[in-house]
């Protein structure tokens, strides 16, 4: 298996409450049959700058995002305390 993150090229702006103004997500993509259990994880670094300043910004902290598969597929993606789950069934 081919492991690829494609990560948000843009920065996301920070609203006057310190708030995201939009939510970040925890997202994956399914293969086909047949399924096996397991999983892996990446470190995401988070980086910020301020309007106007050319660069990629400055890294202050990461965040783990980790997959988990069981035999059935049914995948579990887990990131900065968000959680979601996708069952898929092929037939």
């Amino acid at each position: 298996m081919t492991l690829y993150h494609m990560a948000n090229p843009y920065f996301t702006p920070i609203e006057d409450n310190n708030k995201l103004s939009k939510p970040d997500t925890a997202g994956g993509y399914y293969r086909k049959k047949p399924y096996r259990a397991g999983g892996f994880e990446w470190i995401i670094p988070n980086k910020f700058k301020v309007k106007g300043e050319a660069g990629d910004g400055k890294e202050f902290g990461t965040v783990t995002q980790a997959f988990t598969m069981d035999g059935n597929g049914t995948l579990k993606i887990t990131k900065a305390g968000a959680e979601v789950k996708r069952t898929r069934f092929d037939k």
